[in-house]
């Protein structure tokens, strides 16, 4: 994963509650790596989940 502006993502995708691709909270969520964003004081990771469709490349989002 990559860089990323903060109003990109919800916090419940940042928090690792949906998926980070499509925002889904259904179905199995797998680890799927980090993204960073900017904070005040520097570069905040976040632990990221993705769904299996979005595992499998099956998300047009």
């Amino acid at each position: 994963m990559s860089s990323a502006n903060t109003a990109t993502y919800s916090p419940a995708q940042l928090h690792g509650r949906a998926c980070i691709h499509c925002g889904t909270t259904d179905g199995p969520l797998v680890p799927a790596g980090y993204v960073t964003t900017q904070g005040t004081e520097g570069p905040l990771p976040w632990a990221v989940v993705v769904c299996s469709d979005c595992r499998r490349g099956g998300s047009s989002e």
